[in-house]
């Protein structure tokens, strides 16, 4: 379902930005709260928040983590570099479907996969942080 959200127009040419996966970053939510949604549109849709971390695939298993934000005119988004590659695996355990995201400096974040849920509007990812900020460093 991840992959289904890259978005190819050539076969040399990926956009990082197009389709991304949205959580609400308000205060700084993203980084601190236990539970996240991850939303991915298929329509014109009001997230209800300005605030955004964006995870945007760019192959399968890999994406950009970007911060941005509509609030204030001009929208602005934080210039993304090396360190805002990550890579995704998924396991299962006793707990369930476990999301692990990882980027140079190791291990991020680890999480229950709690609710998978899709429509014609949009797809939404609800997860759980098992982590408490592994090796988490911020640029």
């Amino acid at each position: 379902m991840l992959s289904e959200s890259i978005k190819q127009d050539s076969r040399g040419s990926i956009s990082t930005v197009s389709n991304p996966w949205v959580s609400d970053n308000t205060d700084g939510l993203f980084f601190k709260a236990d539970t996240l949604r991850l939303i991915n549109n298929k329509t014109q849709y009001d997230f209800g928040f300005c605030e955004k971390v964006n995870w945007s695939f760019y192959i399968k298993s890999k994406f950009y983590q970007v911060e941005s934000q509509t609030c204030e005119e001009p929208a602005s988004v934080k210039v993304s570099n090396i360190n805002n590659q990550y890579q995704i695996t998924l396991s299962k355990n006793k707990l369930g479907l476990i999301l692990s995201t990882s980027n140079l400096n190791g291990l991020v974040d680890q999480y229950l996969v709690v609710s998978i849920n899709r429509d014609h509007i949009k797809d939404e990812i609800v997860l759980k942080r098992i982590t408490k900020n592994a090796n988490r460093k911020y640029y």
